[in-house]
């Protein structure tokens, strides 16, 4: 039998190459246009779109968990699971709405990253700081995955 801290990396390195994967299927491909489009507008529309991403992203996050538990025998503990669900949903959502998540990358030094590393997506259009092919955008998925990380340790070590 494996010994505790052994299982327990074995957990953490399961849960965390499967979620990083599951991180861009849900980011991604179940994210609707209507919520990618809208989720960092202000006000209710905004909120609204956003919390219909979190939603969604999370159920498809959830499944491989839930998996791994009723197939694989991986632990159960009430606290981490609700500890890593809460953690991804409140990072997560702190990104996507942009306006906290990018003032705080500006105040840690980012702004370069942020204003510079901008797409044109149409013809004479105007350069966009944030969506897929930005500094932002990159920002983002860095953050998105580094909380995982930390999602991941949670449910390891429940």
């Amino acid at each position: 039998m494996i010994q505790a801290p052994a299982y327990n990396l074995l957990v953490f390195v399961v849960y965390a190459v499967v979620m990083l994967r599951l991180h861009d299927l849900a980011d991604h491909g179940v994210q609707t246009s209507h919520q990618a489009i809208n989720k960092e507008l202000p006000g209710r529309k905004g909120a609204l779109a956003c919390a219909g991403h979190i939603v969604t992203y999370h159920l498809v996050l959830a499944a491989f968990p839930t998996a791994a538990i009723l197939l694989l025998g991986f632990p159960f503990t009430p606290w981490a699971t609700v500890s890593a669900l809460a953690v991804s949903v409140v990072t997560h959502y702190y990104a996507d709405r942009r306006t906290g998540f990018l003032a705080l990358l500006r105040r840690v030094g980012c702004a370069g990253m942020i204003d510079e590393v901008t797409v044109v997506r149409k013809a004479g259009a105007e350069a966009r700081k944030t969506g897929p092919g930005t500094g932002a955008y990159a920002l983002d998925q860095m953050w998105h995955k580094n909380w995982l990380i930390v999602c991941c340790l949670l449910l390891a070590i429940g």
